[in-house]
């Protein structure tokens, strides 16, 4: 065998047993880390994916309660601002005919043929 290849087989020997060293460190230590996880939600008694669905669902349900809430004023806003309207105007045109009416009332046109 050349040097090359004694050298390949030593790399991948050595590579081979890291993994393995990796493999197990990781078992080593995501178990204990998974096992609390899981004593965690049955102490909880739920899931975590189960506690995200639950918070999406009480956000878009206060959302939508909000969003209902800005559509019935929107519903309502029109119709208070014609009320309104409608009362000012009469208001106005009450002052306009007073105002109208305390004018000095013009000659008749029979009292104009008459000066003629």
């Amino acid at each position: 065998m050349g040097e090359y290849q004694l050298l390949f087989m030593l790399n991948s020997a050595t590579l081979n047993r890291a993994k393995q060293k990796f493999i197990i460190t990781g078992l080593m230590l995501c178990t204990p880390i998974g096992s609390l996880l899981m004593a965690l939600q049955k102490y909880y008694g739920e899931t975590i994916q189960e506690r995200k669905q639950k918070d999406r669902k009480t956000l878009h349900e206060l959302q939508l309660k909000e969003w209902k809430a800005r559509l019935q004023f929107t519903e309502l806003l029109p119709e208070e601002i014609e009320s309104s309207l409608q009362k000012n105007r009469s208001k106005d045109d009450a002052e306009k005919i007073e105002a109208l009416l305390n004018l000095p009332r013009n000659p008749s046109s029979t009292d104009k043929q008459d000066e003629d």
